[in-house]
């Protein structure tokens, strides 16, 4: 064919060409990417960003960058769409419900942390949606995440195949493999996502041939990462995932991107599901260090196999973008899938697998914990819930108390204390619609779903113009939301900002290089202003930052019997922000080492004041006030009225069951600390 050595559809070589634009315009389309992997990075290796110093710190970030950009760029506000506000608008209305949820839970500091995370992501929202347009796009965007996933998942694979090369100490669960997120879950849907992205990466022929052939290395070592996260909603999320990027994206080098990756990926998860003793409690054996390499070599193996079947698959894809074969429209795709799954139910029944059907479904409603005699990779095959209807029951318990406007943000570990069927603790309902339904009510769980839905509209939308990119977006915001259901995937922004990321800068404006320029452009006085109005803005991060930097030492320093440093480390910690009540804790309890515990009571109460349902600090209460000799037991009964189950105010009943103040002050010197 005369037409072969033609290829209409790749206009990188002449976006990329350095007569169109300059270069330092093209090195900053780099910044977007390179910015938002390095946030995923440093997330990731920050326990995911758990915790409220990280998010603060993301927070300050995210924030500084938007200021540059609209103080800055010539028009910030050219990548403003109708669909990017009505996220944003979502988004901000549940920042400001969580904040006022404050007035009805009297627990301040807990909501402050709450609207912390959500200002973040609203930053990165906004950030995403009004810069990436004129920064290389949503297309490069995924380019930074995939490549993000890809780091994560390498390291904590080779800390598992290899943990000689990279030693690390045992986790809370050292059979499976969650370094350095620390939570397995959230590495094991970082690892699915990427690996959508990368799939993406191989299978669009917009994308540079090196771009294709290094995501499809990255397939089989993405799947290893997930695969010892033993992680079965990570698992199976990854087929949906797949199955709704190629129905919107209907990529022409799909073909060539399954027939790359898919044997190679198989090829490498069989070999670390043959690794037995990597599944074990202690993968540090000798028989476990032995199996890693071997699974090192399968899997790098695997990975260059990919790659080179790629490249020379380049051929495929010139072939399939000459004469525009895209993949079956979704309508064929779905009636195509349908008769497969019809075909597996009928031969599935004829088989008598209903009876295992209704076994598993009993199984799964009726066991708790997930711990098969055969080790972690078993679980794989079990059904049980884990503990998670025990936490959705007490999500909707919570709800019914007030069904409009919840509980309060955060206060979801109050509730569980005090309603939960087994002395297990969490912090999260391990649902973000039914936390959110329980602590927000009805309110902020409608603009929770606005917001998930406005993405996934916005993506729908963008389909006429970027088809590729739109799929792959589409494909991550659906995988998410639909973990997020089923995990506390809303408080680990490690995986969170992904969709925002790629989410904002899929809703912006699409830029096309002939268009002229638009959007808002603020004068001096506006820039002004809008600088302030995110200065304003990180007034709550800052604080939060620094106090938690101070209540750590001050931890620290108790933990360590120096009660001088933690006394001043909690007293500043209280006068960067006085509505927490954690400082006072410290304080207390330090009151009473230094014998002042009538001060320490004092602290107590003042605790209980700035979160009164919390059990720990009625509990401390109990204790200085045996340390002071004046009556614990109210304060007893107290703290076990709010954690009947805990083991600590159990104790404390018996503890102090006497009239004698004698006795209280003698047993209060041996009564164990909440931790």
């Amino acid at each position: 064919m005369t037409t072969a050595p033609v290829e209409s559809p790749a206009p990188e070589p002449i976006a990329d060409a350095p007569a169109r634009a300059p270069v330092g315009r093209r090195l900053a389309g780099f910044g977007a990417p390179v910015g938002a992997g390095a946030l995923v990075v440093w997330l990731a290796f920050n326990a995911g960003g758990f915790f409220p110093g990280t998010v603060g710190y993301a927070a300050i970030a995210a924030g500084l960058a938007l200021l540059v950009w609209l103080t800055t760029a010539e028009r910030p506000f050219e990548g403003a769409s109708g669909v990017l506000a009505c996220a944003a608008a979502a988004l901000t209305l549940f920042t400001v419900w969580t904040l006022l949820s404050a007035d009805w839970s009297g627990a301040t500091t807990r909501a402050l942390l709450e609207f912390d995370r959500s200002l973040f992501y609203l930053l990165v929202l906004v950030l995403a949606g009004l810069a990436t347009g004129r920064l290389g796009g949503p297309g490069r965007m995924l380019w930074g995440l995939a490549a993000a996933a890809v780091l994560v998942c390498g390291a904590g694979f080779i800390t598992r195949a290899l943990p000689e090369v990279w030693p690390i100490q045992a986790t809370l669960q050292a059979d499976r493999l969650s370094y350095p997120i620390t939570y397995w879950n959230t590495l094991g849907l970082l690892g699915a996502m990427g690996w959508v992205a990368c799939l993406h990466l191989a299978s669009s022929l917009r994308e540079p041939r090196f771009v294709r052939v290094l995501a499809a290395a990255s397939l089989p070592l993405l799947a290893s990462t997930v695969f010892f996260t033993f992680s079965r909603g990570a698992i199976l999320i990854v087929p949906v995932g797949v199955a709704a990027y190629l129905l919107v994206a209907r990529p022409r080098g799909a073909v060539a991107a399954l027939l790359a990756g898919v044997p190679t990926t198989a090829i490498a998860v069989v070999a670390c599901f043959s690794a037995e003793a990597l599944a074990a409690d202690d993968p540090t054996t000798a028989a476990a260090v032995d199996q890693g390499r071997t699974v090192v070599v399968v899997v790098v193996a695997a990975m260059i196999a990919a790659a080179v079947a790629r490249a020379a698959l380049g051929r495929l894809d010139r072939w399939m973008d000459v004469l525009e074969i895209r993949l079956p429209s979704p309508g064929r795709l779905l009636a195509i899938a349908g008769a497969l799954v019809a075909i597996v139910v009928v031969l599935g029944l004829a088989a008598g697998v209903q009876d295992t059907l209704s076994e598993q479904y009993e199984k799964f409603t009726k066991s708790g914990e997930v711990d098969p005699a055969g080790g972690s990779r078993e679980r794989l095959a079990q059904v049980g819930n884990n503990g998670r209807l025990d936490h959705w029951a007490v999500a909707l318990k919570g709800a019914e108390a007030s069904l409009l406007h919840g509980t309060g943000a955060g206060t979801y570990a109050n509730l569980w204390a005090k309603d939960r069927p087994e002395p297990f603790d969490v912090q999260d309902a391990h649902s973000l619609y039914l936390e959110v339904l329980s602590e927000l009510g009805i309110v902020g769980l409608l603009l929770i779903v606005a917001l998930v839905a406005t993405l996934l509209v916005g993506a729908a939308r963008r389909v006429r113009v970027d088809r590729p990119v739109a799929g792959a977006v589409a494909a991550i915001v659906l995988m998410w939301g639909l973990r997020a259901g089923l995990d506390w995937d809303w408080e680990m922004p490690v995986v969170t900002i992904w969709v925002m990321l790629a989410g904002g800068a899929l809703l912006a404006r699409p830029f096309a290089p002939q268009e002229p320029r638009g959007g808002l452009v603020p004068g001096r006085l506006g820039r002004l202003l809008l600088g302030l109005g995110v200065l304003f803005l990180l007034i709550t991060p800052a604080l939060i930052t620094q106090s938690q930097a101070r209540l750590q030492e001050g931890i620290r320093a108790f933990r360590a019997g120096d009660c001088g440093t933690a006394l001043t480390k909690a007293l500043d910690s209280n006068g960067v922000l006085s509505v927490r009540p954690e400082p006072f804790l410290v304080i207390g309890f330090c009151d009473v080492r230094i014998g002042q515990p009538e001060l320490g009571v004092q602290a107590m109460q003042a605790a209980i004041e700035r979160d009164p349902d919390d059990w720990t600090y009625r509990y401390g209460l109990a204790l200085t006030k045996a340390a002071a000799g004046i009556d614990p037991r109210p304060d007893a009964r107290g703290a076990h009225a709010m954690n009947p189950l805990s083991q600590l105010t159990r104790d404390a009943l018996e503890r102090f069951d006497s009239s004698d103040p004698k006795v209280w002050r003698e047993r209060s010197v041996t009564a164990p600390l909440p931790q």
